[in-house]
């Protein structure tokens, strides 16, 4: 992370920001007594089970897999004085294959930052470091990142409050995303936010568009140029050709967002009654270095993300929530206008062997839809449900159907992607202890069959034990 860091003028001054807020806030603790405000420390052992699952690659193989992992996560929080707050949350996994027998170990810092607040009409809070992000539902960002931010908040009427936020991040420690959000929030009623943002990806987040773009240009080369299919034709050519195909090139580019998210609840007809919806515009510039032989390929982007949950409490012991998720694509994998829409670092809550891998991101988080899947956009439609089986037994079901906005009629005749169904059982007959199992299945449709070499049903068993001190 230091090393992309120390590329960019924005992160550079982005990490001397955090450094400075660090500084201020500890300039301003009192000397009295550091205290202890909170702490704990889990851990779980999870078993998982992968049935014709791909591997996080484009074009990798499915196989079955047995993961057995080990995962502990601790958390402290210490008060520096009365107006500042150091936090540190942290994760420490090891993960052991039993087909391939290997054995893979990750460490993950969520928090380590420092909380100033203060004020009383107006009150303000200052933090530096890195801090866990949730954007438009996690559907654009889902990380932990180095932040600096600071949010002023006042009063708003007898029962709400308004804030503003500025903030900047350095996703994956290299690309630079500034936001501006303006908040109106209703005490027990809701809220409504409007932000703005600008986000610098030199992360290579389109290195998939990037290549395509280049074997585009060549196939449209060699389509009008008969003496370089001959020359082509040729053992060394085909060699030539096949080292070039190989190659990957890397992208670059801008974005300008803007962003409406709210959520609501309340009663209908002496039902409760509460729902969220988010609303994402992305327009840019990306340019596809190495797309060309002599030169560069530049392309306009211009995307939409749309997200509408409600959630309806029916008695005491069912809740049922449908949804929708609209993602925008394009018919074409690459063209000079793309009207995919980007996401920065996500993890969607919903179908989650589709867009996530897993459920649980601590071990298995990667994604393995491939390139085209991605870039025709997603419209996913479901409905989940919730119920409270007995006291401490709880049981969450969703299923959703997976359809592609855009379909280029070369790619395939159908739209649909898939139908996945997700399910998970949680028992925590204790409050230390608890043991869920959860059962996912991923049966793919007529585009993914089309587009994908291997498109089997994929499924994921997993059971996992947990014990909080």
């Amino acid at each position: 992370m230091a090393d992309g860091v120390a590329d960019t003028r924005e992160g550079r001054l982005l990490v001397r920001g955090c450094a400075l807020a660090m500084g201020l806030l500890l300039a301003m603790a009192t000397a009295g007594r550091a205290q202890l405000l909170n702490h704990a420390l889990t851990i779980d052992n999870q078993l998982l089970l992968l049935q014709d699952f791909p591997g996080p690659g484009a074009g990798e193989l499915a196989r079955d897999s047995l993961i057995d992992g080990i995962y502990l996560n601790g958390n402290l929080v210490w008060g520096l004085g009365p107006a500042l707050e150091v936090h540190l949350d942290a994760d420490l996994g090891v993960l052991y294959d039993d087909d391939t027998g290997d054995v893979a170990t990750r460490a993950t810092v969520h928090r380590a930052y420092l909380e100033g607040e203060a004020g009383e009409r107006i009150d303000w809070r200052l933090r530096g470091g890195i801090i866990p992000h949730r954007i438009a539902n996690g559907l654009l960002l889902d990380s932990d990142e180095p932040t600096i931010d600071l949010r002023l908040r006042g009063d708003a009427g007898a029962t709400g409050e308004a804030s503003l936020l500025l903030q900047g991040l350095l996703v994956e420690g290299e690309s630079p995303l500034l936001r501006a959000m303006a908040s109106l929030d209703a005490v027990g009623r809701g809220h409504l936010s409007l932000w703005a943002g600008a986000y610098t990806d030199r992360s290579n987040r389109l290195e998939g568009q990037a290549t395509a773009a280049r074997n585009v240009v060549l196939r449209r080369r060699l389509q009008n140029d008969p003496a370089l299919r001959r020359r082509l034709a040729t053992p060394r050519g085909l060699a030539v050709l096949d080292g070039l195909l190989a190659d990957r090139v890397a992208s670059e580019g801008r974005l300008w967002l803007a962003a409406l998210d709210g959520s609501w609840s309340g009663t209908l007809a002496g039902t409760a009654v509460e729902g969220s919806a988010v609303a994402v515009y992305e327009h840019g510039d990306y340019r596809f270095q190495g797309a060309l032989a002599n030169g560069d390929f530049d392309a306009t982007v211009e995307g939409w993300l749309a997200n509408v949950e409600v959630r309806v409490g029916l008695g005491a012991r069912l809740v049922v929530g449908p949804f929708l998720l609209y993602m925008s694509g394009d018919d074409r994998l690459v063209d000079d206008r793309l009207t995919t829409f980007i996401p920065i670092a996500p993890f969607s809550p919903y179908a989650t062997l589709f867009f996530n891998g897993s459920l649980n991101r601590d071990f298995l988080a990667d994604t393995f839809q491939p390139l085209e899947l991605s870039s025709f956009g997603v419209v996913a439609g479901g409905v989940a449900a919730q119920v409270a089986a007995a006291a401490g037994l709880t049981l969450d079901v969703a299923a959703t159907d997976l359809r592609a906005d855009r379909v280029g009629a070369e790619a395939s005749s159908s739209a649909a992607l898939g139908w996945e169904v997700d399910t998970r059982l949680t028992w925590q007959p204790h409050g230390r202890w608890s043991l869920a199992l959860e059962w996912d299945r991923l049966t793919p449709g007529g585009l993914t069959e089309a587009m994908v070499a291997e498109a089997n049903t994929v499924q994921l068993f997993a059971a996992t034990l947990r014990y909080a001190f």
